[in-house]
C-alpha cells in the first residue's frame, strides 16, 4: 500500500501538526495531512465557526489551537463548539428569528402592564400582580415599550414632590435652587441685612426627619448667640442661616463643608427655611467672621449658667 506523503504549499498556516490554513483568492482552505477538506469564503464568519468547530469534534486540532492559531477568544471557541455538539451545522446556517422584541412584556401582558400604568398603579404592585420584576418594567418604560402615567402637579405650589421641585431648583436662573429673587437682589445690592428662615409646606423633602430634633436644639440654647456675637455682613445668608445650617450639618452626618458639594443643596436649603444652602466658600467666609469675635468663652459661660448642654453646634476657635 502506497502512503500519501504529507505536503503543504509554502505559504500555508500550520494550526496543528495536521492541520494547516491556505488563503488564496480569498477562498480559505483547511488542509489534512497535505489533502484540502475543507474551504468557504475569506469574510464568511459562520463558515469559519462551523468548519473550525468540526476540526474539533473530529479530534485534528485542540480548542488552544484555534484559539492560537486565529486569534479568536476562548470563551467563544468554547461556546460554538457547545453549539455544534448539540444542534450540529444547522446551528450556524438557519435563519436568526429574532426581532429585537423584548423577552418579557410583550403581548397580551404589555397590554395588561400598560392599562395597569395608566391608571395609576404602582410599578411595585403591577410587578408583584404579573410574576415581572420592578427592572422588566423599569426598562420597558424607559425604551419607550411603556408609558407611566404622569401626576399632575402645581409647580407654584411649595408642596410639591422632590422631583419637580429639583426641575425648578435646576432651571434658577441665579444657579442651582436660587427661587428667592428679591431677596437675594437685594442682598446683592446691600439692601438686605440677611435672609429670614421661612418654613413652608413640603412633600417628599429628603432628610426631612431631623428636623424633629430641632425644636430639642433651640431649647437648649442653639439661638444663644444672638446674646454674644455681633450681626455679621450683609448678605443672603446671616448668621442664623449658618447656625441652623451648622446643626443641619450634625444632624445629617455632615463632617465639613466640602461634602455639601455632594447634597442636594436645595433639599436641604429647605430645612432650614431657605431656598438652598450657602455655598462651601460662602460658609467658610461666614465662619471666619464668626470666628474673628473671639467670643466663645462668653457663649459656653451662659451655657454652664443656664445648665445648658448644647455642643459642638457654633466654631470655638
Amino acid at each position: 500500500m502506497q502512503l500519501h506523503l504529507p505536503k503543504f504549499p509554502a505559504d500555508c498556516k500550520m494550526i496543528s501538526d495536521k492541520i494547516g490554513v491556505h488563503e488564496e483568492n480569498d477562498i480559505v482552505q483547511y488542509i489534512v495531512n497535505g489533502l484540502p477538506v475543507y474551504a468557504h469564503g475569506k469574510d464568511d464568519l459562520q463558515a469559519f465557526r462551523c468548519v473550525t468547530r468540526n476540526l474539533i469534534n473530529l479530534n485534528l486540532c485542540r480548542q488552544a489551537d484555534i484559539v492560537n492559531g486565529f486569534h479568536v477568544s476562548v470563551d467563544t471557541v468554547g461556546r460554538h463548539l457547545r453549539k455544534f455538539c448539540e444542534q450540529g451545522e444547522v446551528a450556524f446556517f438557519s435563519a436568526d428569528n429574532r426581532h429585537g422584541t423584548c423577552h418579557k412584556i410583550r403581548g397580551g401582558l404589555q397590554q395588561r402592564v400598560q392599562k395597569k400604568l395608566s391608571v395609576g398603579q404602582s410599578v411595585n404592585s403591577i410587578a408583584k400582580e404579573e410574576g415581572l420584576t420592578e427592572g422588566a418594567i423599569r426598562y420597558a418604560i424607559k425604551q419607550g415599550y411603556l408609558k407611566k402615567l404622569a401626576l399632575n402637579r402645581d409647580l407654584t405650589n411649595p408642596a410639591t414632590g422632590h422631583q419637580e421641585r429639583n426641575q425648578i431648583d435646576s432651571s434658577s436662573d441665579l444657579g442651582i435652587a436660587t427661587v428667592r429673587f428679591e431677596e437675594r437682589m437685594q442682598a446683592a445690592t446691600g439692601q438686605l441685612q440677611e435672609a429670614l428662615p421661612v418654613f413652608e409646606p413640603q412633600v417628599e423633602l429628603c432628610q426631612a426627619g431631623v428636623l424633629f430634633a430641632l425644636p430639642a436644639l433651640i431649647s437648649q440654647g442653639l439661638l444663644e448667640f444672638q446674646n454674644v456675637y455681633a450681626p455679621l455682613k450683609k448678605g443672603y445668608s446671616g448668621f442664623t442661616s449658618i447656625v441652623l445650617t451648622l446643626a443641619i450639618m450634625a444632624l445629617c452626618r455632615i463632617k465639613n463643608p466640602e461634602q455639601l458639594k455632594q447634597c442636594k443643596v436645595g433639599e436641604l436649603g429647605r430645612l432650614i427655611g431657605l431656598d438652598r444652602l450657602p455655598e462651601t466658600k460662602n460658609l467658610r467666609s461666614k465662619l471666619h467672621q464668626i470666628v474673628g469675635q473671639k467670643k466663645p468663652a462668653i457663649l459656653m459661660s451662659i451655657y454652664s449658667t443656664d445648665g445648658l448642654i448644647l455642643i459642638n453646634c457654633l466654631p470655638l476657635q
